[in-house]
């Protein structure tokens, strides 16, 4: 596979991961972001993958990894070629992920981080001129998209130019050629001038050279039909050198004002395109020019040349036929060994789909997308399931149910289980062909998974259990780490106790998305650019090593179920477990305590205060004597607590909790901490609907705006697709427990938010205590709450009372505003 190929497609994917993907790593001390189950990619690295260990297949994934996945189930496993192609494309595209087969014994490297070129135009044309080198436009913004403007090949042809071009002329015809390139690599379609014709009497090379510099910037600048004029009069020019590679520009021009003309005119862009195709399948028939009579070497060797006007020929037909370009793809696709590089014919098989559908959401988006495809591109059976696979619920049940009924086809099987309910029609029947399915099929995990979570939906538990036992409690290595944790999420809700709660609820990440330069340095295999590392990643284990390993924390389902079901008491109980992680059971411990707190439940925060102090001793000054107050005095000594400590929350959120844990060589925030970057202080308040949204406690990892990457449930979006929004079953606790979780959660997120439900009940303890001295500290922190949040301006009148009715105060003087 030649890398250089898949610029332009790799740009624009760049351009939209960048607009998608996180970057997660913010400013603040949060630790790496975790990833439990990888949404647009399996596991990495990804060899295992293209040998047919699929793992629990997700919609979500590039349809490359579709593709491989129909030719597993379809038992048209990889050749070794085919595999060592396909790796090498998604090493490309996420710049890492693979561990490519040694290649005469060197060692396994990824060809995107290989020197593109063995000349470097810049630094050749330094050993020629002083004067400074304008930088090459290398993509411009073109209609609707960034295009790419001056290629890799474009500077490497250059510079072998003037290397040659020093050796036949004298320095002030080469400065005079370096003038002319400069403006040539200067040129864009807003900016830039055509060279100046040769001067009178100058060598024919020089005239040749001229003439294809002129030619060039003209199709920089997007004067196409002058550019086209001048590549076939070069193309004509028997002695030129320039001729062979001018036939091939004239498709260029074609090609380039077809996708200019594509938003506004798609009847002359197909016009365009159709020329394009033409010229080059002439070119590949038989009226390529013949070889120059010129002395000057060919600035292209033949099989680059060739390879280039095979590639345009496949570009342009994409473009003016997409049904019989996809045609002629899916015959080598399908047989395995027919393409001498298969990971190119799936980039160009998936790019040819992903450039005919519209509507699609992205990977990220959470919004439901209406999408289209032209009939024609979907009458083979790979091409079908590789765009409706992504296609989930009752409808894409019902197609993938037909098409596996006409065509008894495994992929759509797979689709028809990953889609099917209890209620589906002819479910027994996807079941029965289900359990036949023997262990060593590629689909048989993600057969298995929706088996298991239908027949536990049919309340066939016991089964299920069986079922789910045989991936989670055998080897390891049966599984992905993406896969356990669904498998996780999968038989939580059939929990008989809390220690299978737990069980289930606790769970190691399959890795980061921290974006992985230097790490991917030492790990290729195990890091991409802006799709995630791995947890296996010595760089994740080391972020990793302060905590009590195996790593394990909680995802969006459990966190809903301790946020929304678990009364008070419950979650001190799991907290305190010894099978519970150091590092959680401080964050649950803190929660359970403002918990009892916020529901006035003295008796409860009393008992729950020695595991607080134990786990907190920085909260030790607030507390004293507070078991043994009347519930008055504790009230007021909890609400000077929570002013204290704005990392006091009732929610316990899943991930990394940057209160507890950081990287290595870091320090937790302290609770005392007030955080102005992410606001992550107390609680938020309701939304428009008058209370606040449970998605807020269960989703998200801060519970503000967070402009640095989207919502935590977009990431976890395999979680969600299993677990849905709502309410879990949670049948290990008693109907009394659940009742109770229910109202307190009811009463939680009906509460002020954070700095107004303080602010207000410290203007109520001044106008009930006025003379207690601890209230102008209270009501200066009051004032400063207002700072990370509160819609209701109380802070406005505790600023007020303090510097009237307190205004001696030294609290006073430190509190100059109100925010």
């Amino acid at each position: 596979m030649n890398p250089r190929r898949y610029l332009p497609a790799a740009v624009a994917a760049l351009v939209l991961a960048l607009a998608a993907v996180p970057i997660i790593r913010a400013c603040a001390p949060e630790g790496p972001s975790l990833a439990f189950t990888w949404a647009t990619h399996p596991d990495l690295p990804l060899n295992a993958f293209a040998e047919g260990s699929l793992g629990i297949l997700q919609p979500t994934y590039a349809r490359s990894y579709l593709v491989v996945a129909y030719r597993q189930m379809a038992g048209l496993p990889l050749t070794q070629a085919e595999r060592r192609s396909v790796l090498e494309l998604w090493n490309y595209r996420l710049q890492g992920g693979a561990v490519l087969p040694r290649d005469g014994g060197s060692a396994p490297q990824d060809p995107a981080a290989a020197p593109s070129g063995s000349l470097d135009w810049k630094a050749v044309r330094a050993r020629f001129t002083r004067e400074p080198a304008p930088d090459p436009v290398r993509f411009r913004w073109d209609e609707d998209a960034y295009r790419p403007a001056v290629s890799d090949s474009a500077l490497e042809v250059a510079a072998a130019t003037l290397l040659d071009r020093s050796r036949r002329w004298d320095p002030d015809r080469i400065a005079d050629w370096i003038r002319a390139q400069d403006r040539v690599f200067s040129t864009t379609g807003k900016t830039g001038l055509v060279p100046e014709p040769a001067p009178a009497g100058r060598d024919p090379l020089f005239q040749a050279d001229r003439a294809y510099q002129m030619a060039c910037a003209r199709f920089y600048l997007g004067d196409f039909p002058a550019a086209r004029a001048a590549f076939t009069a070069i193309a004509q020019e028997g002695a030129s050198p320039w001729r062979r590679l001018a036939a091939y520009l004239v498709g260029r021009t074609w090609l380039r004002e077809g996708e200019r003309l594509s938003a506004k005119d798609p009847a002359g862009a197909l016009r365009c395109y159709r020329e394009a195709h033409h010229v080059w399948a002439g070119l590949r028939g038989g009226s390529m020019p013949a070889k120059p009579a010129s002395a000057a070497p060919e600035p292209l060797g033949e099989q680059d040349l060739e390879e280039g006007i095979r590639v345009g020929e496949q570009r342009a037909l994409a473009k003016a036929d997409p049904e019989a370009a996809a045609g002629a793809m899916l015959q080598d696709l399908k047989k395995p060994g027919a393409s001498d590089d298969f990971g190119d014919l799936v980039a160009r098989f998936t790019n040819l789909l992903d450039a005919n559908i519209t509507g699609e959401a992205d990977a990220y988006e959470t919004r439901p997308a209406s999408r289209s495809i032209p009939p024609g591109l979907l009458k083979d059976d790979l091409a079908e399931w590789a765009y409706r696979f992504r296609e989930t619920g009752p409808k894409a049940y019902a197609l993938a149910y037909q098409r596996w009924k006409q065509r008894h086809g495994l992929p759509w099987l797979l689709m028809a289980i990953a889609n099917g309910e209890p209620s589906s029609k002819g479910i027994q029947e996807v079941l029965g062909a289900a359990a036949a399915l023997p262990p060593e099929n590629p689909a048989y995990e993600t057969v298995s998974f929706h088996r298991a979570r239908i027949l536990a939906a049919q309340g066939k538990e016991t089964e299920a259990r069986t079922l789910m036992a045989g991936f989670l409690n055998g080897d390891p290595r049966r599984t992905t780490p993406s896969s356990r944790n669904l498998w996780r999420a999968l038989r939580m809700p059939l929990a008989r106790n809390d220690a299978e709660f737990l069980a289930d609820a606790l769970r190691s990440p399959a890795g980061s998305y921290d974006l992985g330069f230097d790490e991917k340095k030492r790990t290729p295999s195990l890091a991409t650019w802006c799709s995630g590392i791995q947890s296996t990643h010595p760089d994740i284990r080391k972020r990793l090593k302060g905590i009590q390993a195996p790593a394990r924390f909680i995802q969006g389902d459990a966190s809903r179920v301790l946020n929304l079901e678990v009364p008070t008491e419950v979650l001190h109980a799991l907290a305190t477990r010894k099978d519970v992680p150091p590092h959680l059971r401080r964050e649950w411990i803190r929660a359970a305590w403002v918990r009892a707190v916020l529901l006035d439940r003295w008796d409860v925060a009393a008992r729950i205060l020695p595991d607080l102090l134990e786990q907190e001793p920085e909260l030790r000054p607030s507390l004293e004597g507070f078991a043994a107050a009347p519930p008055v005095e504790q009230a007021r000594q909890a609400l000077l607590t929570l002013l204290r400590h704005p990392g006091l929350r009732w929610m316990v959120f899943q991930g990394i909790n940057h209160r507890t844990f950081t990287e290595p060589g870091e320090k937790p925030l302290p609770l005392r901490h007030r955080d102005t970057y992410l606001q992550t202080c107390w609680w938020p308040g309701p939304g428009p609907e008058g209370h606040l949204s449970p998605a807020v406690v269960t989703e998200n990892a801060s519970w503000t705006f967070s402009f640095y990457g989207p919502e935590p449930h977009a990431l976890e979006q395999p979680l969600f697709a299993l677990v849905g929004r709502g309410p879990l079953p949670v049948p290990w606790l008693t109907p009394d427990q659940r009742a109770r979780g229910s109202q307190e959660a009811k009463r939680l997120l009906a509460l002020e938010e954070g700095p107004d439900w303080l602010a207000s009940r410290t203007l109520a303890w001044a106008e009930s205590s006025p003379g207690d001295p601890r209230l102008p500290e209270a009501l200066h922190l009051a004032v400063k709450s207002g700072k990370v949040g509160g819609e209701k301006h109380y802070n406005r009148a505790c600023f007020r009372l303090l510097h009237t009715r307190y205004k001696r105060s030294p609290w006073a003087a430190r509190t100059p505003i109100h925010y």
